[in-house]
């Protein structure tokens, strides 16, 4: 990568990020009444487990899930305020289609596209129920990284 995609790339998926948390928390605890607020980051398995070929994904990954455990300890006496980094799978998307037709790690190609054809990859509605239910129980230790199969289990072979 060259020094203006990393730079690119950075600001657009955490300095974006970061500066949204900041103001959506200050804006939501100045509003009485306000029982909960969540901030949730869409993370991913690479946030806690590297892979090939993956880096600025994983590494902006793991940055967005730390940044939202120091806001989690900054706010450990809210108890209105909690936040949530949740890795969704590896989902039937768009994303998804475009990882198997291009990665360049010839094993991750082949997972993926047995995970595809072998029916494995996560719906986008059932994770996103998932999220919605970890959000409305409000259970979740505030700066916890959850992942879908920590829900679910894992799918069998």
């Amino acid at each position: 990568y060259s020094e203006e995609e990393v730079t690119e790339y950075t600001a657009v998926n955490f300095v974006s990020f970061a500066a949204l948390t900041s103001r959506f928390l200050t804006r939501a605890k100045a509003v009485p009444h306000v029982e909960r607020i969540a901030v949730a980051n869409i993370s991913s398995l690479l946030a806690v487990m590297p892979f090939a070929n993956w880096g600025l994904y994983a590494s902006i990954k793991a940055a967005r899930d730390q940044l939202l455990k120091v806001v989690a300890l900054e706010h450990k006496d809210d108890p209105r305020v909690r936040t949530l980094s949740y890795a969704p799978g590896p989902l039937d998307n768009d994303m998804q289609a475009e990882v198997r037709a291009s990665i360049g790690d010839a094993e991750q190609k082949q997972a993926y596209s047995d995970m595809h054809s072998k029916k494995k990859l996560v719906k986008t509605d059932d994770t996103a129920g998932i999220l919605c239910t970890l959000l409305d129980d409000w259970t979740f230790e505030s700066g916890a990284h959850i992942d879908v199969y920590d829900i679910i289990g894992l799918p069998s072979q």
